[in-house]
This record gives C-alpha cells, sequence and structure tokens, in this order.
C-alpha cells in the first residue's frame, strides 16, 4: 500500500494545458521481482534482461472479466552520464566502487505500480500489470520469443500466487519507454514483427524520448502511439497521439517545493555545471516520467485526448 502518491489530477491530459495535481492516498499494488536461471544448471542466466520487477495494482479486485493488459516498460539507458550503471556489475545485481547499486533500478517499480494504481482511482479497469526489465547499456540478449516465454511465466506465477484466473484471459501488451530508452524499445518492436504474438501488441508509449541523445524516437511499427513531450509535437492522428506538455504545464510542481514522493523526485540535472534553463528542461522530463504513466494507463485502446 502506497501511503500518498503525487498524481495528475481529471485525465485525459491535454496539450498545453496548466496540470492540476493531488496527493492521492492508500493505492495499494503488489509487487514482485523474477530472476532467469538456467533449466538445466540451475544457475542464474547468463541472459540479459534476467532480472524483472512487476507490480500488480488493485490485486485484491483485479478485473478478470475482460482483457488483460501487459504493460512493458524499458527503462532509459543506465550507462548514461548521471546515472552510474556499470554493466560489469550487472549479474551481480550491486554497486562497485563509483557505480550505482542495480537494485535501485527497482525504484522504477514503485513509481509505475503507484502511477498504475492511481489510473485505476481515476477510474481505469484493475485489469493491468507491469513488467519492467531491468537492462544493461549494451543491446539485450534475450531472443524475442523467449520474452513471450517469460511474460507467460510471470502471469502463470501471478495466477498461482496472487490473481487466479489471471492466465485464463486474453492479453494485450504495450510497450514503453523513457528517453533513449526507445533503442530498447525499437529493437523488441523489429524483432517482434515476425513473431506469431506480435498482433497481441496493440500500442506503444513514448515519454519524451525527442530529448534523448543520440536522438532515436520511438518507431510504433504500426501500432497506436500515444507520445508525450516538452517539445512541439507532430499533429496527432488516428493512430498517434502525441501530447505536448513544455516547462508553463508544469507550473504547479515547479513553483514552491517539489511533493514529497516515495522514492524522491530526482535531482534537477545530472549535470552540476548546467544552468537553470537546462535544470528546468531535466526536471520536465522527470516530471513527464514520474506522472504521465497514470494519463497513459487511462487511455489505453482510447482515441482521447
Amino acid at each position: 500500500m502506497i501511503t500518498t502518491k503525487t498524481v495528475v489530477k481529471d485525465p485525459p491530459v491535454q496539450s498545453g494545458e496548466i496540470l492540476q495535481f493531488e496527493q492521492a492516498t492508500n493505492l495499494s499494488y503488489h509487487a514482485r521481482l523474477y530472476e532467469l536461471h538456467d533449466k538445466v544448471t540451475g544457475a542464474v542466466s547468463s541472459i540479459v534482461p534476467n532480472w524483472f520487477g512487476v507490480a500488480v495494482p488493485n490485486p485484491n479486485s483485479f478485473d478478470i472479466s475482460a482483457d488483460v493488459y501487459v504493460l512493458v516498460y524499458f527503462h532509459p539507458i543506465p550507462g548514461q552520464a548521471g546515472a552510474g550503471y556499470k554493466d560489469a556489475d550487472y549479474f551481480l545485481k550491486k554497486g562497485s566502487a563509483g557505480g550505482t547499486d542495480w537494485k535501485q533500478l527497482y525504484a522504477y517499480v514503485d513509481r509505475l505500480g503507484g502511477q498504475a494504481a492511481g489510473a485505476i482511482r481515476a477510474g481505469a479497469p484493475a485489469n493491468r500489470v507491469v513488467i519492467f526489465p531491468f537492462l544493461t547499456s549494451t543491446p539485450y540478449t534475450l531472443p524475442i520469443g523467449e520474452w513471450f516465454n517469460v511474460i507467460h511465466e510471470i502471469l502463470k506465477d501471478i495466477n498461482t500466487n496472487l490473481v487466479q484466473g489471471i492466465c485464463t484471459r486474453p492479453k494485450k501488451i504495450i510497450v514503453g519507454t523513457l528517453s533513449n530508452g526507445s533503442v530498447y524499445l525499437n529493437r523488441f518492436l523489429t524483432q517482434a514483427a515476425a513473431h506469431p504474438n506480435n498482433s497481441n501488441i496493440i500500442e506503444a508509449w513514448d515519454f519524451d524520448t525527442e530529448i534523448s541523445t543520440p536522438q532515436e524516437l520511438v518507431n510504433p511499427h504500426g501500432k497506436r502511439l500515444r507520445a508525450y513531450w516538452q517539445n512541439p509535437v507532430p499533429a496527432s492522428t488516428a493512430t498517434k497521439t502525441y501530447v505536448r506538455l513544455p516547462e508553463a504545464s508544469w507550473a504547479n510542481l515547479l513553483q514552491g517545493a517539489v511533493p514529497n514522493e516515495i522514492p524522491p523526485f530526482p535531482p534537477l540535472s545530472s549535470n552540476s555545471n548546467s544552468g537553470p534553463d537546462t535544470q528546468t528542461f531535466m526536471k520536465v522530463h522527470h516530471y513527464i516520467r514520474d506522472t504521465m504513466f497514470l494519463d497513459a494507463v487511462v487511455n489505453i485502446e482510447s482515441d482521447n485526448p
């Protein structure tokens, strides 16, 4: 149970609006952590990703009357400046001297699980599961067919231990990413295009990839796209929705004290020499990451806004 979480009020969010926020209390989600092991030896697998965090919002009232939505979220490249994760520490799940402890990435499960629970509080059905793979800075090595097998095995465990009947329902998969995590998402969709389960992937979510360095925008590969950018956006269409959220949209968060979040909101910028404009730019980047997941979850398979 999350005691309090900063959430956007009254979704769907519209481009350029002044966002309103509130502190949602008692948001329920169940967190799990899975590690891949070699089937023959039982040793920890050398495949990447071999660690998956999972959040199941509102597990005690999970809705299995219709489809189940599986939200696969790809984090940004962990070795970039300011993040400090070292690939050499990945399989030990620690942080060596000067490196960030890989276990800190699990905070994403709290952020995403809390926002998904907030979406249900805002009226979304309680039929969403979030899967968060831990990825190295080098390309992942898990074959595309095994991605779908891992998702299936995770749902089987949830079916046995948490939500009976979840495996009896049709599954729809959504892939989302923040910033330069697009390199993983695009690779996944490219490989999935030739796989029988490709038809189960229905949407791609883009959280501020237009500021990624080097820039690699989400390629939805024909899936419906929902994108939240702080810079100017292309025109929306029947299959692509772009929501622009510039600095002015965040006046309620940029002024005064930053809300008390657990885990806390990140520092203004990873670059200590950056000026005020860059710091604000990075704050908006983090705010898009930490709050717009709720709006995307509410708007699954919707033409809103």
